[in-house]
């Protein structure tokens, strides 16, 4: 897997959460709306776990990867 730069910016594929509702992944997966980048994600509350998981479900993707 590449590497997780904080510079990456996210870029959301899907247009709901497909978390379950009231879950902890269903509001950390809601900050995505609130972040434009990984740091942004990570210091709002997003973990790192969760942008390698959404990326390999294809509800996520990283743009500006080396």
């Amino acid at each position: 897997m590449a590497r997780i730069n904080p510079t990456d910016r996210i870029k959301v594929l899907i247009d709901h959460n497909p978390k379950l509702e009231g879950s902890k992944a269903f509001a950390r997966f809601e900050l995505y709306k609130n972040s434009e980048t990984v740091a942004e994600f990570i210091s709002i509350g997003g973990k790192r776990i969760d942008i390698i998981n959404d990326i390999g479900q294809g509800y996520i993707a990283l743009e500006n990867r080396p």
